[in-house]
């Protein structure tokens, strides 16, 4: 049942990395002389390791992944997008290994909205009369007593660090120079 989800995670994603491709955008690695561009740019983050161990084993874990057929897929295309716009500013493929880590963990964060959205997507569709608001009011008392519970605050401090620290990559040189194996030409 979760095949379905991994095509709606990895037909987006490899559509955008292919435009990131095509727009001429690169990466490097250690492996290679140069930078990573053209076609090899989408090949090495479309087959790599890392992709097929994201895609088969983490958006798929059926704890993780709404329970809902709508749900999943909502879930896979906007973790796609977010995965993929994370990448789109990155230079190495330390960066874009962590970018495709995060966006998993943003939008486990969202999967209550998700299923919330999706069900009233469903009941709609069925002729259901949806009455209740997508966020209840008033809102200020819910967050408050959210914010009182400890693990709420965890998911949404680590939910917003994963992508924001992942945008930091974006600015560290550091990353490149290793990437680039120029370590040992930098002088101390």
């Amino acid at each position: 049942k979760m095949l379905e989800l991994a095509a709606a995670f990895l037909v987006p994603f490899l559509v955008l990395i292919a435009a990131f491709a095509v727009s001429g955008r690169f990466y490097y690695a250690v492996w290679h002389d140069g930078p990573v561009g053209g076609s090899f740019y989408w090949l090495t983050i479309a087959l790599s390791p890392e992709l097929l161990i994201f895609v088969f084993f983490m958006i798929t874990d059926p704890q993780t992944a709404p329970k809902c057929r709508l749900g999943r897929i909502i879930f896979a295309v906007l973790t796609a997008v977010v995965c993929a716009a994370l990448i789109l500013p990155q230079s190495t493929e330390f960066a874009i290994k962590v970018a495709i880590l995060s966006s998993l963990v943003l939008t486990c964060a969202l999967v209550p909205f998700i299923e919330r959205v999706s069900t009233r997507i469903q009941n709609r569709r069925l002729g259901v009369e949806v009455t209740e608001p997508l966020v209840p009011r008033p809102l200020g008392p819910l967050l408050v007593a959210a914010a009182r519970r400890p693990v709420v605050v965890a998911v949404t401090v680590i939910a917003l660090a994963a992508p924001l620290n992942t945008l930091l990559l974006t600015g560290d040189d550091s990353i490149e120079l290793i990437e680039r194996n120029l370590t040992n030409e930098v002088v101390q």
